[in-house]
Formats: structure tokens, sequence, C-alpha cells
């Protein structure tokens, strides 16, 4: 090693004990551990030939005394100090003393410090001798140590972030999971975006993982070998192969992607059932990277999130539902070739941008807000269902005369519902004061009208105070909306005035992976519930 080596490296060391030294003798290690689990750290020191005499003695003045303390006050269990076996082992490979500490805890060596200055009043004397142990030293390491029986295999934990696919119709679509805890402790999380879908139970023992999704009736199981996790998702009776390794981060991209941000229309959707002839597709963009959402009149895709690569975007989501994958390839003629997986269509669509589209003469999306109407304006929205407890509950009920009032036709299996399952708690806590009432219509399989356990997570999941009825089963909707006409999105939320009469209409609901027109859709959602809490205050109950 040179000179000039061995003195930065003299100088690096002082700079760090004297660090030390004012942040109370102790370093701090980032590791984690269990509050019951005994932390071991490793301090080895290799010392300037010749110095270790004087480099030990004033070792064993401060540091052992400050052990012993730890020791008395039960941080500090026990400690080993070892000698090293001199230059025989070589200049670079070499160590003069070792200290095995035994800590109670990582939270009790963390609180540690202080000792020094408790055992050591004149602090100028302590911090020189300190200082000049420092000098001394040629090279330090201190390094947390984890002991193992090797007679006992070592569970894995599923801690941390993972990449997976799941398996839709031979298609792999790419998504994230996070893991936490092992276990009955363990839990899960899908993504959606900035947002998360959690798991409300499970458990993973001897490389078994059980999940449960209780607010979609899900349930993922999956077996760990070989560091990958292998099972299926099932969900509404239907299971998905899942397959996912631990996520390894990854550099920024330098790649030089095209700008596609802004609003897009999807021309030419022929495969909806509501008779659509476009969709709204938003894309918010940072470099390489992209998220976005594509829109229909019944709500939209969920985040959908990835990145360029290989000249063209390849975006995906699933957050226990709506599974897509979307690959971009941008056209020489300021158009996008998007071909979409996995949910409500199949195949190859074009984007253009919204002025593109009016300067071809193009449909337009379809407007929300005038998808679904009423048969006949000047009679109520009749109703007529049991709530959770088994009690009827009506529209001519005393409670809701000279109400307005939002009948929210929905279903928990639902994913759009879910995200205005999301927003209306709010508006409700809001506006109920002012006279604003909710009633959810919820429409369900056979098994969840007989124990409507999925939708009771989703009432907890997301707080929901307002009124929830049982309307029937998902088949029997239409025949059962008598008033509605050209109903056909899950949600649709009915406006009904303090008369008893239904002013508007709207259909879908977008999630916050539809960025601005998120945001528009639920200032527009705010401002009818304002504007019929301000209107007329006659009723026709």
């Amino acid at each position: 090693m040179s000179s000039t080596n061995i003195v930065t490296r003299s100088r690096w060391l002082l700079a760090f004990g004297i660090l030390a030294l004012y942040m109370g003798n102790r370093p701090a290690y980032s590791q984690s551990a269990r509050a019951e689990t005994p932390y071991i750290v490793e301090w080895v020191y290799q010392v300037n030939w010749g110095y270790f005499d004087d480099w030990y003695t004033l070792f064993k003045k401060y540091q052992i005394p400050i052990l012993d303390k730890e020791k008395e006050e039960g941080i500090v269990t026990k400690y080993i100090v070892q000698k090293g076996g001199g230059h025989q082992l070589g200049e670079d490979t070499r160590w003069d003393l070792r200290v095995l500490i035994y800590y109670k805890s990582r939270e009790a060596q963390a609180g540690a410090s202080g000792t020094a200055q408790k055992l050591f009043p004149d602090q100028e004397t302590y911090r020189k001798e300190e200082q000049q142990r420092w000098r001394l030293t040629k090279a330090h390491w201190d390094r947390p140590l984890t002991e193992v029986d090797p007679h006992v295999e070592r569970a894995e934990s599923l801690t941390g972030l993972w990449n997976a696919t799941i398996d839709v119709n031979g298609t792999e679509i790419p998504f994230k999971i996070e893991f936490s805890g092992d276990g009955t402790n363990v839990k899960g999380w899908f993504f959606n975006g900035a947002d998360h879908e959690n798991s409300t139970g499970g458990k993973f023992e001897n490389g078994s993982l059980v999940l449960n999704f209780d607010t979609y009736a899900s349930v993922l199981k999956a077996t760990l070998k070989a560091g990958a996790l292998d099972g299926e998702y099932s969900t509404r009776g239907k299971p998905l192969l899942i397959h996912a390794v631990r996520a390894v981060p990854q550099p920024p991209s330098k790649v030089q992607a095209p700008d596609i941000s802004g609003l897009w229309y999807l021309e030419n959707v022929t495969s909806t059932k509501k008779g659509e002839k476009a969709w709204q597709f938003i894309v918010q963009q940072q470099g390489a990277e992209v998220s976005g959402a594509i829109l229909r009149v019944d709500g939209d895709t969920g985040t959908l999130t990835g990145s360029y690569q290989d000249g063209k975007f390849v975006l995906s989501h699933f957050s226990g539902g709506r599974p897509a994958l979307l690959v971009i390839a941008p056209q020489s003629d300021g158009t996008l070739t998007v071909d979409l997986k996995g949910q409500h269509h199949e195949g190859v669509i074009t984007a253009v941008r919204p002025e593109q589209a009016r300067a071809k003469g193009l449909p337009e999306p379809t407007d929300a807000n005038q998808h679904t109407a009423v048969k006949d304006p000047a009679k109520p929205f009749n109703f007529s269902f049991f709530d959770l407890n088994g009690k009827i509950v009506s529209n001519t009920d005393e409670r809701f005369r000279g109400k307005v009032l939002l009948i929210n036709v929905t279903g928990s299996w639902c994913p759009n519902c879910h995200d205005e399952d999301q927003f209306l708690p709010a508006i409700y806590k809001k506006y109920r004061d002012r006279g604003l009432e909710i009633v959810a219509l919820d429409f369900e399989e056979p098994e969840q009208l007989a124990d409507p356990t999925r939708l009771k997570a989703l009432i907890r999941e997301y707080g929901i105070e307002y009124t929830v009825l049982l309307g029937g089963e998902t088949s029997t909707a239409k025949e059962k909306l008598t008033q509605a006409r050209d109903w056909d999105s899950w949600p649709t939320t009915f406006f009904v005035g303090r008369d008893g009469l239904v002013k508007a209409v709207h259909s879908g609901f977008p999630s916050p992976g539809s960025g601005e027109l998120y945001q528009k859709e639920k200032e527009e959602f705010t401002a009818e519930v304002e504007s019929l809490l301000a209107g007329d205050q006659r009723t026709s109950r």
C-alpha cells in the first residue's frame, strides 16, 4: 500500500473517529432487526505497525469501561475481545484486534449513546486521547453479524418488492406486488398507481403463501421455491396463474423517448357493447417512464404504468382486478397504434389527438352525463330493497323527504365501482348536514347475496356510512331499475333533487389514473351536488 493511500486512509479514519466521539462513541447501523432479537456487531482494527501497545492502552482505557457499563445496564449481554495474528497474514489482510459485541437488541444498541459522557467527565482529555487512538489506526471495520443454526433451514422472507406476471387468456401481464411480515402477520399489496390494494389477511409458513383480498373476495396462493413465487390468484371462481421474482433496482432509463403525454382519442372501438365509438386515453410522461388510463363511459382501466423500450411503450395494470397490457407504437403521421389485451377489447386501435379526430370528423367519446337517462323525468325513481340488517328501505321513507339523494347503482365485484366507492364517503360526510343522502343499490352474484362478505369488507375498507341496500343478482338489475333508460354501466349514479325527481344521471367513474379527467369528474360531480342542495326545496313525496 503506498504512503499516499496510508495517509489518506488515516485522515479518513481520524475524521470517522472524531464523528463517532461527538455522536456518543457508538457508530449507527442501518440494519434492521426485531426488538427481541440479539444484535451482534463486530469491530475489527488494523493498527499502524509498531504502535499496537500504545493503541491498545488507549482502547482499554476508554472502550472497555464503556462496554462494561453497557453490560451492567443490560444493553450488552456479552462481548469478546480477540487479538489477531500479526504481519504473517500479509499487510492487506492482517488484523490486530477484533471485538464481538452482543447487544440485547438493535434498539438497545441504537439507544446506547451517552455512556462515555457519564463515565468520563473530562471530555476534553477523552476526545484528545481517542483522537490519538484513531491516528494510530490504519484500518477499521464495523459490521453487523447474524448467527445461524446450520441444522435449521431458515425460512426465506418475502419482505420487499416483487416483479410479477399474471396469465390472462395466454397473455402474461406484468405487475408489481409488495410484501411485509411473515407467518400470520404477512401482508401484501397490489399497486394502482400511487394507491394500494391491500390484503386483509393471510399467512406465510414453510414456503407456502396464502393472501386474502376480501374487498374482491379473492385469494392469492403461491409457493416460494428457488427464489420464485408460483401459484394462482383466484377471483370470482376463476384461477389465474401468477409468477413472481424479487425486484432488482434499475437505474433511470437514458433512452430518448418520443413525447406522447396528454389526451388522445382511441377511435373505431367496435367491440364495446355500450354503443361507444371512441374512448379517451390520457398519458402522463417523465422521460421514458409513462403512466395513464383508458377512460370508457363506465370508468377506466386503472393506472397503466410502463416505459419506452425497443421503439414501443409497454404499459400494464393489475391491482387485484382489471388486468391489462398495452403496447403503443408511435407512427410517423403523429398517431399511435395501441394494442390492448386483457380488458374490454382485444386488438389494435388507433389513437389520435382530439383536434385530429375532430378535423377528420371522427366520433367523439360518449358523454357520461348523457349516456343514461330516466324514462319519465316527472316520476320519482322508485326503489325498495333490504339493507344489510334485513330491513326494507324505500325511496318513500321519511328520512329521504326533502333531501337531495344520490342513488348509486353498484356492485362490490366491479373495480370501477370501487373507484367511486372511495370518492362517495367524503362527499357524504361533507354534505349530509346540508341535506344530502346517498343510497347504494348493490347487485351481486348469488353466493355473495347469501353472505355478502365482499360487500362488508368494502364498506369497512372505504369507511362507507351511507345506506347500502341489496338489490339482487346482477342479471336482474335492469328489470328492477324500472325508471332507468339506456342503463348499462357499472357504476351509475342518479342525482335526485329535493322534490324527489331525477335531475341528472352520470355513468361510470374514473380512477386517479385518469389524471386531469379524474379531477374534472370529481369537480363536476361535486358541483352537481352543491347545485341541487342550493335548489328547489319543494317535495312531491
